[in-house]
């Protein structure tokens, strides 16, 4: 192995591996078997660098558990950071070639770089890491403009068998086995075999590895995506999780679907970390980064799982039922991002839990997590809705500058705290209301009415007059919000924040939207 760094005694080096082209990858499905092919995609990832860990690994001779376990920095987002003893930079250039072989046609390309390590020099490490930040964005964007010196040709006849929905839904179908609790990796006898990519029910070949499921290996539960909703044994489809549980008054039992009562919608969540990658520079050494990694794993994976398992609401005859256990599919989950299906108002609570708990554990670094609920018919394409739940989550975190951690929902950008402040409290209030006075007709009326007040810059005295109007049949509790509401407007008004002032316009219409659904069926 000849050395391209010119390096010192006390130096080890770095090697970063990272996946581009994942999200029109995952989202470049047909429509038929969309779900279990965006979880297969989506696991494959996953699988995918834990292979590209293994072969650097064994291209390196690195083999003893113990010597694995220290070479082994970050493992999550899509990426991974190995520390190793000795330049390995003809061997990862090897390991480019061949996985860029194998995942020609499916859009992705594994990218591979290192860069020496001084580990005594003030502030060598967070030097290390931009130095291979900024290698690993050279390589991507020389991949743009045409370098094809990690290429081989590709026969043709395998392209539709790389693209096939019916490829990437075996895995999901492994995922869901219950006798499969692991995988594994290992290298092929015949690695010129399998340096293609081919799947089938048995195994999964590329680059001169089999990747097989089973009871040994990698733990399946390390993955998100191993949750799927089962009823009676079986995995509950997308339609099914857009009903409501409801109350069987002849069995006296509650038959278990969705969620709590409401129209019977899907909900999409997408959420994802800000500013993490400034986070990850910031460390200091290999340890404190590992320590880090290690927080986000466990809380991506085993804190998720916790949410979900122990979380609880009560039904209208008072009953405590599961709140999210069973109700919930994770569609895509990374070490810092995930996407969810479920009723619309399960995971709007879901989102709302992720980020308390979120905010509890890494709050002091200054992290935040921005989310976005897209909210459409159960028989919606799923490629579709993936599409617009992405797009959203971008407006969550880009629409206003310099400030992340927000929430996207029906078309607005929201600040999450004045969310759970005050437009959850008026939601409630309305949804109270609504099943006595305030009828779904009115709702849409004062919803609009509010809509086109918060568009405008000032408060127009015509539009607060149909508003008194639409709620006056109510009494004191329709004065009462129509109060509250005109207090939001002149809040807005001395609100030198653009984000919290328009969120603040936003508490009457997005609240009456909410109770619209909270108090339909269909």
């Amino acid at each position: 192995m000849k050395p391209k760094h010119s390096v010192g005694l006390d130096t080890s080096f770095l090697v970063k591996g990272d996946l581009s082209g994942i999200q029109s990858f995952i989202f470049n499905v047909k429509s038929t078997g969309a779900a279990r092919s965006l979880k297969g995609r989506s696991f494959f990832l996953k699988i995918l660098l834990e292979l590209g860990i293994q072969m650097v690994f064994d291209g390196a001779k690195v083999a003893a558990t113990d010597e694995i376990e220290k070479a082994k920095i970050s493992t999550s987002g899509g990426n991974f950071i190995l520390q190793l003893p000795l330049d390995p930079s003809a061997v990862i250039d090897d390991i480019q070639k061949r996985l860029n072989y194998a995942l020609q046609f499916t859009g992705l390309n594994f990218i591979l770089v290192s860069t020496p390590l001084e580990k005594e020099k003030k502030g060598g490490y967070q030097s290390a890491l931009k130095a291979l930040n900024a290698q690993a964005r050279e390589r991507k964007y020389n991949l743009l403009l045409g370098d094809h010196n990690f290429f081989e040709p590709f026969p043709r006849g395998n392209f539709q068998n790389v693209l096939a929905n019916s490829k990437w839904e075996k895995i999901t179908d492994q995922l869901k086995d219950k006798e499969k609790t692991h995988f594994k990796i290992e290298a092929s006898q015949s690695g010129k075999a399998t340096s293609h990519l081919d799947i089938n029910k048995e195994m999964i070949s590329l680059a001169g590895y089999h990747i097989t499921f089973g009871k040994e290996g990698v733990p399946l539960s390390r993955f998100l995506e191993s949750v799927f909703p089962v009823k009676d044994t079986q995995t509950i489809l997308f339609e099914q999780l857009a009903k409501s549980d409801w109350y069987d008054w002849r069995s006296k039992k509650t038959v278990l679907y969705g969620g709590d009562a409401g129209v019977e919608k899907l909900g999409i969540l997408a959420m994802d970390v800000d500013n993490l990658g400034v986070a990850i520079e910031a460390v200091t050494d290999d340890i404190e980064h590992r320590i880090f990694d290690q927080e986000l794993q466990v809380f991506f994976n085993d804190k998720l799982r916790e949410i979900i398992k122990k979380g609880t609401y009560k039904n209208k005859v008072g009953r405590s039922l599961p709140k999210y256990e069973n109700k919930i599919y994770p569609v895509t989950a990374g070490g810092d991002d995930t996407m969810f299906v479920g009723k619309w108002n399960t995971l709007l609570d879901l989102a709302g839990d992720i980020r308390t708990a979120f905010l509890d554990q890494f709050g002091e670094r200054r992290l935040s997590i921005s989310a976005a609920l897209v909210i459409v018919k159960p028989n919606f394409p799923v490629v579709r809705f993936a599409e617009l739940a992405e797009d959203a989550l971008k407006a969550a975190k880009y629409t206003y500058e310099g400030q992340k951690g927000n929430l996207h929902l029906l078309g607005e950008v929201l600040d999450w705290e004045i969310f759970n402040k005050e437009v959850l409290k008026t939601r409630r209030d309305f949804a109270t209301h609504a099943r006595s006075l305030i009828s779904s007709g009115l709702l849409a009326k004062a919803r609009q009415t509010a809509a086109k007040i918060s568009d405008q810059k000032g408060i127009t005295l015509s539009d607060l007059w149909k508003m008194g109007y639409y709620f006056r049949d109510i009494g004191n509790n329709g004065k009462a919000l129509l109060k509250r509401h005109r207090n939001y407007l002149e809040q807005s008004l001395n609100e030198q924040n653009k984000l919290k002032g328009q969120t603040l316009r936003l508490v009457f219409p997005v609240a009456a939207r909410l109770a619209e659904f909270d108090a339909r069926n269909k």
